[in-house]
């Protein structure tokens, strides 16, 4: 599978997805807690799959990129307000593979 992990945060559940995936991206807003996460997990995920960005503009960060499993965990849709909550929902849908899967 090809996962994005929306809202990595510090990468708490970065050692246990990354492992089980073929190739792990991971987005978050704080550009601090990204690069938290490029230096802690160099030596298995590449420095470039670890994305500081805005989930609300996702096709944007990863155009003509389709993914398989899609992740939003610990309530971090709950930050967002009815329309942006929207908007992101329409990005995921964008960026989800047919098949695929969305967890949050």
């Amino acid at each position: 599978m090809r996962m994005l992990d929306i809202g990595v945060g510090g990468g708490r559940t970065t050692r246990f997805l990354a492992p089980q995936v073929k190739e792990y991206f991971a987005i978050d807003y704080s550009s601090r807690l990204i690069e938290e996460c490029r230096i802690k997990f160099k030596e298995v995920i590449k420095e470039e799959n670890f994305i500081t960005g805005d989930a609300r503009s996702l096709s944007r960060i990863f155009p003509g990129k389709k993914f398989d499993f899609i992740l939003f965990s610990f309530n971090g849709i709950d930050c967002m307000n009815y329309e942006e909550r929207n908007d992101l929902l329409m990005e995921i849908k964008l960026l989800l593979n047919p098949s695929g899967y969305f967890c949050f």
